[in-house]
């Protein structure tokens, strides 16, 4: 079962765009963007954000799955890039996937789900 109904994609692409642009101003403001950080309100929206993004990576859907990946390449949060190494294995969202686990690590593994799952094992 998708975690999105048919034809909320559009409305929520609508609000992860807006979300991202509201994250982009709040980092030209570096002083305000502390204090957002420390506050507990922000952690735990942030902490929501990864569990929807979870849940929406974990969706047999690929509309799902797509846009979690925009929403982990857009906005400023750490999220579980583990999760994200399975999506190399479905040909419409591989190339993605590889973009958010370099751009995420800062290395180049390739699509080789055992090397990356092996440096994510290796961090923790």
């Amino acid at each position: 079962m998708a975690i999105l109904a048919a034809g909320k994609e559009d409305a929520i692409q609508r609000r992860v765009s807006l979300t991202t642009s509201n994250a982009a101003c709040r980092q030209k403001r570096p002083a305000e963007t502390s204090k957002l950080d420390k506050s507990g309100a922000n952690r735990a929206a942030r902490a929501m954000i990864v569990q929807r993004v979870k849940a929406m990576l974990a969706s047999p859907a690929p509309a799902d799955q797509r846009l979690s990946l925009e929403v982990i390449r857009r906005l400023a949060i750490k999220f579980p890039l583990p999760d994200v190494i399975d999506l190399l294995d479905v040909p419409e969202l591989s190339q993605k996937a590889l973009e958010v686990l370099r751009e995420g690590s800062g290395q180049d593994l390739g699509a080789d789900k055992q090397a990356w799952g092996a440096f994510f094992e290796r961090r923790m």
